[in-house]
């Protein structure tokens, strides 16, 4: 019974470690990083094209995708943290989808 008890115990402080570390960390890092710069590259090439086509409503929400992907390189690169690398962008994406679907909504209702 102690036994059981002892790699319970092993078991529940292993859980709680986080599992990113040594070169997992670096990989990540790293992958979070290309994203980052891919997100910000597919911002900058929407604004182009939304301001040559002078749509303002989606200018906004290429403005937000430019911007979730540089403050995202930021957290990476400068402040080494991961978790809020990976929130900017869910919190950027939930915004832009909100801006794409509104606007929709309002083109749909002028006459």
């Amino acid at each position: 019974m102690s036994r059981l008890l002892k790699s319970t115990r092993e078991i529940w402080k292993n859980l709680d470690r986080n599992i990113y570390s040594g070169e997992r960390y670096k990989s990540n890092m790293k992958a979070l990083f290309m994203v980052s710069m891919f997100s910000a590259a597919l911002g900058l090439i929407l604004i182009i094209v939304n301001l040559l086509s002078v749509n303002t409503t989606m200018l906004l929400a290429s403005v937000l995708t430019l911007v979730s992907g540089v403050c995202c390189a930021i957290c990476v690169k400068i402040l080494k943290n991961r978790e809020i690398a990976i929130i900017i962008p869910v919190v950027f994406c939930m915004v832009i989808i909100t801006v794409y679907a509104v606007s929709d909504s309002l083109k749909m209702n002028q006459p």
